[in-house]
């Protein structure tokens, strides 16, 4: 038997910008449903990691490549014995699920990085191929997919995903290595993506702030790279990840306050969604700002 979350576990409330129920009684409802939820979701999907984990070592195994596939099998070892503790104790993994489930998209991002070379080959292929490979080399796609495929609640998915961008900012030199002795031609792109970036943001921006950027941006070279994934990763880790989540916890909410008839909670939670779709141009100013002070203030010190 499950218990209710209490207010000092880790799942405890809504997001920054999620209103928590009035009654305390029905916030550690909401929770336990919330809670038990999860737990099917989680111990679906978790099942599935390792036949994936071990299906991306068929190909090292074949070429005889031993180290991503010793690294493989540790990680699908990994997710076996999350597994077990999801089943064996659901209310210890419900209590830690934040700080086990962090841990994961951290640790899972640090070996697809370091067994990257598995799925990308040498050569310059056509436009298409290119950003599918460069995506797929930086693990955008499948970190986002990891975060929506197990979704934290929304103030712990903040600071996980912030984390997780910090993660992979540290290591886009050598990101930026492989990609470009994949293909030289490769910096040729990333400066016209930067340039492309740097007009759209330009058109929400201050004249001055805005041709400072244009000018800048066309001057980028190498560092061109870093600008494009940086802005990629506060983009989609970021504001899309946790856009979704938001999403999904008001929805959840909303639909607990409709079957207890709770009319003030409800009306909250249609305000604070309201707010949140309401709030997309100040937030795409924002991007478009911190995007703009970065490529200005980091990327012509990187090199």
């Amino acid at each position: 038997m499950l218990h209710p979350p209490t207010a000092n576990t880790l799942d405890s409330g809504g997001g920054p910008m999620i209103p928590s129920f009035a009654n305390p009684a029905h916030e550690a409802a909401f929770k336990q449903r919330y809670a038990e939820q999860r737990l099917r979701h989680d111990g679906i999907v978790l099942q599935n990691a390792p036949p994936l984990v071990l299906l991306a070592a068929l190909r090292p195994l074949i070429d005889g490549d031993w180290q991503p596939v010793a690294i493989s099998l540790m990680e699908a070892a990994l997710f076996v014995l999350l597994i077990k503790a999801l089943r064996r104790r659901p209310a210890a993994y419900l209590r830690h699920r934040s700080l086990l489930l962090s841990g994961v998209f951290l640790e899972h991002y640090t070996i697809s990085r370091l067994i990257s070379h598995i799925v990308v080959s040498p050569g310059c292929p056509g436009p298409l191929l290119a950003v599918w490979r460069e995506l797929n080399l930086s693990q955008l796609p499948w970190n986002a997919l990891l975060s929506l495929s197990l979704p934290l609640p929304a103030r712990h998915a903040a600071v996980t995903q912030a984390l997780l961008i910090a993660l992979a900012t540290a290591w886009l030199p050598s990101l930026r290595r492989d990609s470009f002795q994949l293909c030289p031609a490769t910096q040729g792109h990333y400066q016209s993506a930067a340039n492309g970036l740097a007009n759209a943001a330009a058109c929400l921006l201050p004249p001055p702030l805005g041709a400072a950027l244009v000018q800048r941006a066309a001057r980028l070279g190498p560092s061109a790279f870093f600008a494009v994934h940086m802005a990629l990763q506060v983009a989609v880790n970021y504001g899309l990840v946790l856009a979704v989540i938001c999403g999904w916890e008001l929805q959840q909410r909303r639909a607990f306050a409709r079957q207890r008839r709770l009319a003030a909670d409800a009306a909250a939670l249609v305000r604070a969604q309201r707010g949140g779709v309401l709030s997309l141009p100040l937030l795409a100013l924002a991007f478009a700002l911190l995007w703009a002070v970065l490529t200005l203030a980091i990327t012509g010190a990187i090199d």
